[in-house]
Order: C-alpha cells, then structure tokens, then sequence
C-alpha cells in the first residue's frame, strides 16, 4: 500500500507561484527580444578576435547571462550554455596570460597566485609548475651570483614541490610544445634537478644533496657546472660530517673511556669516506672553474682552499697528487653513497 504524504501549504503555494514567474520571465524575453539579438551579436562579433575585442566580449557574455540567462526557449538555453562553456574558456585563457606575464615583469608572488590555480586545474600539464620552479629560482636568486642563497626565501618549500612535480610530469612523458628558456628536454630536467637542491640547502640538506647528486647524473649542462659539485660538497661537509665528527666527539674523545677498537675503527671509517667525497666534490668544482677564464674568482679560491685542507687531512699534512686529483676528477664516476 503507498503511504500518504501531507505536503502542506507551503508547497502547494509553491506550485501555483512557479507558473507566474516562468510566465512572466517568457513575456520579458519575448519584449526583449530585440535588445537580447543585438547583445548576443555584439558577443559573436568579437569572442573570436584579439585580446582587446574578447574583453569587450566578456562584458557582454556577463551582460547578456544576467539579463538573459533565465529564458525558458530552447534556443535561448541553448546560446546561454555556449555563452557560459566561452566564459570558462576565456577565464582559463585570461589567467594563462595573467601568470606568464606576471613571471615575465618579474613579480614573483603574484606568479605564485595565479600559476599555483593554473597547476591545480591542469594537472597533467608540466608547463606551469615547470614556470613556477623557474620563478621561485629568480625570486630567490635574482641579483646575486650563483655561489649565494641570499635573498626571499619565502617561496622556497612550494617551488621545491613544483620542481618535483614537474620533473615527474616530464619523466611520465607530459612534454611541452616548446622548453623556453631551455633548450631541451634534459636542460630542463637538469634544472629542476639544481633548483630542487637551492630551494631544500637549508631546510632539508640530505634532499638538497640527492636533487644536486641528481643533477650532477642528468644529461644536462649543470653536469659541467661547478656550483652542482660545490652545494653538493658542502652539503656533505655542513651535515653528514659535522653529525659524524660531533658523534666521534660524544662517544671517543677523552676523557671518555676507551671504546672496544671495532666501534672506534667503523667510526672513523665512517668520517674518512665522508671526507673523501666531500674532496670528490670539491676537486670536481675546481676542475670545472679552472677551465673557465671567467670564473669568479672568490668562490674558485673558497673552493680550492676547502680542498687543499681536506686533502691533506687526509694525505698527511701532503699535496702530493692534489693536482693530479683535479685534473682527472671530471672523469672517474661520482662516488656512490652508502
């Protein structure tokens, strides 16, 4: 047996309004049936034209759906769902605009605003957090010279996850129509690579060392670059090695008492393998700096300085084979981790 449902005044009341409103908006569309002709073909005559005419196109398309949006015929509904599919188009197209020309006046932060919107809507395309990276590359470098992290660093973590984003979208096979401003698929992957590694140097050092190991491995131009080795180096010196010597420190430096002899060798094990890929590092720098006449000089003589005192840490106070160190140190293979 169906159950009964009282509906109440209310609805009925309801009903019989609904039928006067339609009836009155189908009598205001018929009045207006003119001026509704001449607004749509103000829209037509200029959706498809430049930038300036689709502007005047998008006032209209609002005008036109405030005005208009509501008429029951058919063919009304039918031009108001065209107007509205143009108008999401449109506002997709104007905020392309919006962040490539933000990112092209150099304003960083608004970059982020409207591209961040961009990435989220189109998830499968590599080209906007690929942008993103490179802007908040020149938002924290902008002005200083590659061997200095020196500047706003506040769109650091989200780059770095832009960065990674991108890198996976590319290795998914999501390439893009054009790599500007690089000049290949792998330039491109090698960037995002070394960007990863100056956005996480502070944050999150042993991700900084792997984006930077990375980049060092990629077919790319920051494979011959002497600040990949020298970050790369320093990020070994400034956290592994510090966390192993302050450990040596803590467990065998008098007056503690003297460990069992296997503790204390794999300690120092431990450190000479550090020192010795932190002078792989720095050897690889030098190499690289010693064969560009241009290269500034400050950070080239940081470089060799660190070296020398590591090496002869290592080599008993000698030089002997430093020189020889650096000249082949481009060809031997980077030094796995363990």
């Amino acid at each position: 047996m169906k159950k009964h449902v009282h509906l109440g005044f209310g609805v009925l009341a309801l009903a019989m309004i609904v039928p006067q409103v339609s009836a009155q908006q189908t009598e205001f569309c018929a009045d207006e049936a003119p001026a509704k002709v001449a607004l749509y073909q103000k829209f037509l005559a200029n959706y498809k034209l430049t930038g300036e005419e689709q502007k005047l196109a998008d006032g209209f398309a609002n005008e036109y759906l405030n005005r208009f949006g509501g008429c029951p015929d058919e063919s009304d509904q039918k031009v108001t769902r065209f107007i509205r599919k143009w108008l999401e188009s449109y506002a997709m197209v104007v905020r392309k605009f919006d962040c490539r020309t933000a990112a092209h006046q150099q304003q960083w932060t608004k970059a982020f605003e409207v591209c961040r919107v961009l990435a989220d809507e189109d998830p499968e395309s590599a080209e906007w957090p690929l942008l993103l990276a490179l802007a908040g590359y020149a938002n924290l470098t902008s002005g200083a010279n590659l061997t200095s992290i020196s500047h706003d660093k506040s769109l650091n973590a989200e780059a770095a996850k832009m960065a990674q984003r991108a890198v996976e979208l590319i290795a998914a096979g999501k390439a893009l129509p054009y790599w500007d401003p690089f000049a290949s698929r792998d330039e491109a992957i090698g960037f995002l690579y070394y960007s990863q590694g100056v956005f996480l140097f502070e944050s999150a050092p042993a991700d900084a060392a792997n984006a930077f190991l990375k980049a060092a491995q990629s077919n790319s131009s920051f494979k011959r670059e002497a600040t990949t080795y020298g970050y790369l180096a320093s990020l070994y010196e400034m956290n592994e090695l510090q966390q192993l010597i302050a450990r040596y420190q803590k467990n065998f430096a008098p007056p503690e008492p003297i460990p069992r002899k296997s503790q204390y060798d794999e300690a120092i094990v431990g450190i000479n393998k550090t020192v010795d890929r932190v002078i792989d590092g720095y050897a690889r720098a030098l190499a690289i700096l010693n064969s560009n006449p241009q290269a500034d000089a400050k950070f080239k003589a940081t470089v060799a300085q660190k070296l020398t005192s590591y090496y002869k840490h290592r080599h008993q106070d000698s030089e002997a084979g430093l020189a020889e160190l650096v000249r082949d140190a481009l060809d031997k293979p980077l030094p796995a981790k363990e």
